[in-house]
């Protein structure tokens, strides 16, 4: 006799996105936005408060201007890659620099968004775009270690 065991919900934690700025106003908006999308939205004011939460939580995103007072954002991406190698992070910056840019780049930032009134819609597409990417190579990489290739 076969009985049915009754099966828990699988609930998953929405992706958690950290974003850096010293400008309050641009953390505002950004949490405004990406909470209505529903992601978790932590804050931090500068790159010091950034990698102290980098240590405690898991964080999936991180979004962070590059410059800050104490520590630039280039200097956060590589401190949360040593955390968090896997991290996806976004650089933002209204002083665009080819130099700034590709430092971001070789460290790992998967973008790098210039500040304008319309980086929060910008920011809000390319995090969605990474967190797919990011299920996709997930499910590809689940998919190899069964010993399934997708066709």
């Amino acid at each position: 006799m076969l009985t049915e065991t009754p099966t828990e919900p699988v609930t998953t934690a929405p992706p958690r996105v950290l974003v850096v700025d010293d400008e309050r106003s641009m953390r505002e908006l950004l949490t405004i936005v990406l909470k209505r999308d529903g992601y978790e939205v932590l804050v931090a004011d500068d790159g010091v408060r950034a990698i102290e939460l980098l240590k405690k939580q898991r964080v999936d995103i991180l979004i962070t201007d590059i410059r800050m007072p104490q520590m630039s954002g280039v200097d956060v991406l590589r401190e949360a890659k040593n955390i968090d190698p896997e991290i996806i992070s976004i650089v933002m910056t209204a002083f665009a620099s080819t130099d700034t840019a590709v430092e971001a780049l070789r460290l790992g930032a998967a973008d790098y968004v210039h500040k304008s009134p319309s980086a929060a819609n910008e920011l809000r597409l390319r995090v969605r775009k990474e967190l797919e990417r990011k299920a996709r190579v997930a499910q590809l990489t689940g998919l190899v270690e069964k010993g399934l290739t997708p066709r």
